[in-house]
């Protein structure tokens, strides 16, 4: 009677075990974004060929798709 009693108690925690890690996962799937999100649709741009000692300009349009406010701390061309 025991031992039928102390494999229950096992089968219960390997349940649990198993079954916890794939609610937790689902749970941050489906939950909505809380966190700001940048969003940039065009991530390249190529200049054509242009002369020497001209300006050129480009300006990138950079979306928030999250939830909360997104701050730009810093911004570097490369």
């Amino acid at each position: 009677m025991m031992i039928k009693h102390f494999n229950k108690k096992i089968l219960f925690m390997l349940t649990l075990l198993f079954l916890f890690p794939a609610t937790a996962s689902f749970a941050s799937e489906t939950s909505p974004l809380t966190y700001p999100v940048a969003y940039f649709p065009e991530k390249k741009f190529e200049f054509k060929k242009v002369p020497d000692g001209t300006r050129v300009v480009h300006a990138f349009a950079l979306f928030n798709k999250g939830a909360s406010v997104l701050f730009i701390e810093k911004v570097k061309a490369g």
